[in-house]
């Protein structure tokens, strides 16, 4: 190992943690940010480029631990943190998952760095910013890890790096999360998320894709509880390919998957997916039905249905409709969106929300959250769930769901539905996943909801409720 090939890798670590610093204060969107930025660093090849953006991603799932690892304290996190500072935070990240303090940099991402010249490196990038050295700070990791073990609820915030109003949010909450059970979303969104490809049984089994992809050159595998997901070893550019357009597959979350399937859609049914957005769960739901019957999605961006109508173009859906609608639920052009006495079998709000779930990919996002904006989430939610209610008839299904793991978003705005719609009470979730081939062991047979953590499905995390009305 040379001093050259150190030089090298201390150089790279200098531009993650750059990228770092630049998502964590910046409000510009983070794909267009870290394109712009890689895309600079044209003397980098491919792979390095790859380097760059998993460390600095990875810094930012694991920030606070890992500045605490280097102050020797809980400290609150900076949103405009210095260039010195970030470069220690990011070497310190690196170095805590090489001595197995945090899990792997670059997990699904094809980098072959060994992990002596990363200890190295960073050893090197630590010593030049006048940070602790190594053996201080697995030291001060290990007591943090011995104090989150015993169930210390500030520990645990700093142990699995989440903010501290988030961990108050769960303890808070009317039914709290146990300790071990914060510690693990903790650890799950500490973790680059998989790439997960769910297949369109309408055009191929699970095999036939699995085998189409390995004469491609690219390993699949089968997910462990999804019957028709496929777990991508290495992140590759599969919305490109042939089989892609031959509509094999699409590129959906495992989480994802399972909330479409918690609506239990039949062939036949009429479906209102209310928040449509891209349409990965419209597409699930037509694959499920068989393409028949009829779904509408609705979305109060125009641009996301026209790709979602190209999309059911490319799988030859033709029960799919599209709505416009303006943000008070509306006909973009004032009418009612909908004919009096429009009533549907499912109805899906799969509700905007701030995607707290998704931080495995937005990684800068659990950092720039704030409380405020959970609570103006949140009664959106409640009012576009409340508007949605009225399509369902007697006896159908009412499906809300987020992206987000905490309670304002989810488990409080259902308690407030609930009490404010007695026609609607909780419906088994258990019975329907049993019937698409799912079995999840922890979840109560007569549960009507779900909190669904990473670690679960190695997903990102999602809330679920289904709800029937009264016949």
């Amino acid at each position: 190992m040379t001093s050259s090939s150190t030089a090298r890798i201390a150089a790279l670590l200098d531009h993650a943690a750059e990228l770092a610093r630049l998502l964590l204060k910046s409000s510009q969107p983070p794909r267009e940010l870290a394109s712009v930025y890689l895309h600079r660093l044209k003397r980098l090849d491919a792979n390095d480029r790859q380097f760059v953006s998993a460390a600095a991603h990875h810094a930012l799932r694991v920030w606070r631990f890992s500045r605490a690892c280097i102050t020797g304290h809980a400290v609150d996190v900076d949103l405009r943190p210095s260039v010195d500072e970030t470069r220690r935070i990011a070497a310190a990240a690196l170095l805590l998952s090489v001595h197995g303090f945090l899990p792997p940099y670059g997990a699904g991402e094809g980098l072959h760095i060994a992990d002596a010249e990363l200890e190295l490196a960073c050893a090197a990038v630590l010593e030049r910013e006048k940070a602790p050295e190594t053996p201080v700070l697995m030291q001060r990791a290990a007591e943090w890890d011995v104090r989150a073990r015993s169930g210390e609820l500030a520990a645990i915030a700093v142990r699995w790096s989440l903010p501290d109003w988030v961990v108050r949010s769960w303890n808070e909450q009317a039914s709290p999360l146990p300790p071990e059970v914060i510690a693990g979303i903790g650890r799950g969104l500490g973790t680059a998320a998989p790439l997960v490809l769910r297949v369109n049984r309408t055009r191929a089994s699970r095999e036939h894709v699995i085998a189409a992809l390995r004469e491609g050159g690219v390993v699949a595998a089968d997910h462990p509880t999804l019957p028709d997901a496929l777990m991508i070893a290495e992140r590759t550019p599969l919305t490109e390919s042939q089989w892609y357009e031959a509509g094999l597959f699409e590129v959906q979350d495992a989480g994802s998957q399972l909330v479409t399937l918690g609506c239990g859609a039949d062939p036949g049914m009429d479906v209102l997916d209310a928040c449509a957005g891209g349409g990965g769960k419209t597409m699930q739901l037509a694959d499920i039905m068989g393409g028949s019957g009829s779904i509408t999605a609705c979305d109060i961006e125009r641009q996301k249905l026209r790709g979602l109508e190209q999309r059911g173009r490319r799988l030859s859906f033709d029960c799919i409709r599209t709505q416009p609608l303006s943000p008070d639920g509306k006909d973009p052009d004032g009418g009612a969106a909908f004919p009096a006495g429009t009533e549907f079998d499912c109805v899906l709000v799969d509700a905007p929300c701030t995607g707290f779930g998704t931080v495995r990919r937005h990684t800068a996002l659990k950092w720039r959250l704030t409380e405020k904006t959970v609570r103006r989430l949140a009664e959106r939610q409640a009012a576009i769930l409340a508007r949605n209610a009225a399509y369902v008839r007697p006896g159908g299904i009412l499906t809300y769901a987020t992206c987000s793991l905490l309670p304002q978003e989810n488990t409080e705005n259902i308690r407030r539905f609930l009490a404010a719609h007695p026609a609607f009470s909780l419906d088994a979730l258990s019975p329907h996943f049993e019937a698409a081939g799912v079995a999840l062991p922890s979840l109560d047979r007569t549960a009507g909801d779900l909190l669904l953590a990473p670690e679960v499905l190695d997903s990102d995390g999602f809330y679920v409720a289904r709800m029937r009305r009264d016949a």
